[in-house]
């Protein structure tokens, strides 16, 4: 195993609660669906991919993976409604997954002759964002080869997980990244995990959560992208800080973390692997009342390259090196923010509609998870929230300062941060 799939294997099994890491990879396809080329291209892809067909499990008390010659076949289920195929579709994507028998789940869902869902339920220890644009671009070749009857233009994978795992393990460690972070992470506040106010009288749920759903509009995001632009930041630099900021209007804190994916990922052996190719890794901020927005963006986009270059430390030596000091451990990852900047254009199937479906899979990483996703030109926004901490009334009331925040920020980004959130 990787680092990284080690460390989410671990946090599985000790974890109480639904599992936190599911990834549902869902289209309905209206049109007339050849069926056996879904199934052959499925097929494909699995046999392309070890990571598909890769099972995890404990061996002389350490972690090992276990790669099967072949994939669970796709199964196929008849609905006889679209209410039953919603229902089917939301026990799919929730359903507990063992990963000693393997990592992914995959299900037809039919609904009428025109009419199928493509169900695929993946544990994040097999992908990262990048992987699932793999299975869109390899999913779409492989069908259309089948329905035009010519061999699919795909170039060999070449490395797989097992062999990266080990490359990794032998490398050794970067120095000058974890000096960077122990200097980082050094002297951090009590509050330095300060997360916005929690209700009282919530039920006990560990790993249970609930979405928010919003969106940023075009002209809303002309503004902030100009921002952007003028700030010489990206809008991630943007959403991240306003992430800062909301953190800060609820308790005063001044030293922040905000942590996001960074990937591993830049060369040609990587960018063609399915595996969970990033580091998660934390952002500190200061916010103070006498900064200004575009202040508080600089700082964040110096944190950000800094985490980029100093990105091969895992959350293992993170947790481990701040748990020793007595300090936060596992709480330093509370509140994360995640933007998927590319528009996605999507599968291109011939003849046949192809409309990705985000399914909740009803559980949260963290105590909150922003997303913001490039859509017509603004931005398609969730927030995953803990649901023992926060209510749906709650989430949404800090979705809409969210958006208050940067308009404000948009409108007047050398206002000063105690003018911006009063």
């Amino acid at each position: 195993m990787t680092v990284q799939q080690e460390a989410m294997w671990l946090d599985d099994r000790m974890t109480e609660g639904p599992c936190r890491y599911l990834e549902p990879w869902v289209h309905r396809l209206t049109g007339p669906v050849d069926r056996s080329a879904v199934h052959w291209a499925w097929e494909a892809v699995v046999a392309r991919h070890e990571a598909l067909r890769t099972c995890y499990d404990l061996v002389d008390d350490q972690p090992v993976q276990r790669v099967r010659p072949e994939g669970d076949p796709l199964a196929r289920v008849s609905c006889r409604s679209e209410e039953e195929a919603e229902e089917r579709l939301r026990e799919l994507v929730r359903a507990p997954m063992d990963l000693a028998r393997g990592a992914v789940r995959a299900t037809l869902l039919e609904t009428g002759a025109d009419r199928v869902i493509l169900v695929v339920q993946m544990h994040h220890i097999v992908l990262d964002d990048w992987a699932l644009h793999i299975l869109d671009r390899e999913f779409e070749e492989f069908y259309r080869a089948r329905t035009e009857g010519r061999p699919a233009d795909v170039r060999p994978v070449p490395l797989q997980p097992g062999p990266y795992a080990l490359r990794q393990r032998s490398a050794p460690r970067d120095p000058a990244a974890m000096d960077y972070w122990r200097k980082n992470l050094a002297d951090l506040p009590d509050d330095a995990d300060s997360t916005l106010p929690a209700d009282d009288g919530l039920p006990v749920s560990p790993g249970h959560g609930g979405r928010v759903e919003f969106t940023i509009g075009s002209e809303a995001t002309r503004r902030l992208r100009r921002l952007a632009g003028r700030s010489r930041v990206t809008p991630f630099t943007v959403f991240a800080a306003a992430t800062a900021l909301l953190l800060h209007t609820a308790r005063g804190a001044e030293d922040l973390l905000v942590v996001t994916p960074v990937s591993l990922r830049g060369s040609a052996d990587l960018d063609q692997m399915v595996a969970p190719l990033n580091n998660l890794l934390p952002l500190r901020l200061r916010v103070r009342p006498d900064d200004t927005f575009t202040g508080l963006l600089a700082q964040t986009r110096a944190r950000t390259h800094e985490a980029i270059e100093f990105r091969g430390v895992s959350i293992v030596d993170l947790v481990r090196w701040t748990r020793r000091r007595g300090r936060l451990g596992r709480n330093l990852y509370r509140t994360s923010v995640v933007l998927d900047d590319a528009a996605d254009s999507g599968m291109d199937l011939p003849g046949v509609r192809a409309e990705r479906l985000f399914v909740f899979p009803g559980t949260s990483k963290f105590d909150l998870s922003f997303f913001f996703t490039a859509a017509d030109g603004g931005y398609t926004c969730t927030l995953d929230y803990a649901s023992d901490r926060y209510s749906a009334a709650t989430a949404r009331r800090w979705t809409d300062r969210m958006l208050a925040l940067l308009d404000r920020c948009a409108t007047d980004p050398d206002r000063s941060v105690a003018s911006l959130v009063g």
